[in-house]
């Protein structure tokens, strides 16, 4: 079963500063992380945006067992911007709002202050070996988990921004090669589905993509150093990543995400890449 390699004690913070602070704060840090390989990253620069921890309910109805699907009651015209600023622009972009939107009883709201993190949309790539039923994901920093009980490392999928003018698709081809060695083929690219990350405070969305691989080709440390990226393969047996997520260790949306899918899919795509 997949442990983190390292956890919390392995990040020196040289140097953390707050670069903005309103609904949401920034902090610019300087540090240091274990390497996969021996010894210590360079110093690194990273912005992390700092929010309350939130929960939220599914309310579900057991006797009846029924979804309902409903179109957006309001879309983007029933929105009313009085004034946009921006606060902070570093990696991220905070922007100020004042707003209106129209309400479920009718009419407008108040006029509204609201913070939007603005983010590049990115892609991320689930890699699965239909005939040896196993995923290929990666294990690496995360500067957002260092908070979280079971450290930084973060067990997930190669991913990456699209920061260029590539497609989706194009950009999860390569970041498969960066950061896993991978090479995969555009069109065995299958869309598992697109969202908006939180979009409580963040305009982010994820592309989630599954693709065949030959789990047996892939391994190793990879990444960019020129942006400070140290990335290991992590190849787990697809019933072990199930019993992960229920276990709770899954601890980032995209991979239960993506996990939630394959544990539907897997045996039609055994079907169709695994002869």
């Amino acid at each position: 079963m997949y442990k983190p390699t390292f956890k919390r004690p392995d990040v020196r913070i040289a140097h953390q500063e707050t670069v903005y602070h309103g609904f949401y704060q920034v902090l610019k840090l300087k540090l240091q992380h274990r390497l996969f390989k021996g010894g210590w990253s360079k110093e690194l620069q990273r912005e992390l945006v700092v929010r309350l921890p939130a929960v939220a309910v599914l309310m579900y109805d057991a006797k009846t067992d029924q979804v309902v699907l409903i179109e957006p009651t309001f879309k983007r015209p029933d929105v009313r911007i009085a004034h946009q600023e921006t606060v902070y622009h570093g990696f991220y972009q905070v922007l100020k709002l004042k707003l209106q939107h129209r309400l479920f009883k009718g009419g407008w709201s108040k006029e509204l202050q609201r913070e939007l993190v603005v983010r590049l949309p990115a892609v991320a790539v689930l890699m699965y070996d239909a005939k040896t039923d196993q995923v290929v994901l990666i294990e690496q920093f995360r500067v957002g988990g260092m908070a979280h009980e079971n450290g930084p490392w973060q067990l997930e999928m190669v991913a990456g921004m699209i920061d260029t003018q590539e497609t989706s698709e194009q950009v999860a081809v390569r970041e498969c090669k960066e950061e896993s060695g991978a090479v995969i083929a555009q069109r065995d690219l299958e869309l598992v589905c697109k969202y908006l990350v939180t979009p409580g405070g963040s305009n982010e969305s994820l592309a989630i993509y599954c693709a065949p691989v030959d789990a047996s080709q892939i391994a190793g440390i990879h990444g960019l150093p020129t942006e400070g990226e140290d990335i290991k393969v992590q190849v787990i047996n697809r019933p072990d990543l199930w019993h992960m997520l229920e276990q709770g260790k899954l601890t980032n949306a995209a991979t239960i995400i993506a996990t939630q899918w394959l544990q539907i899919h897997y045996p039609r795509l055994q079907g169709q890449w695994g002869s």
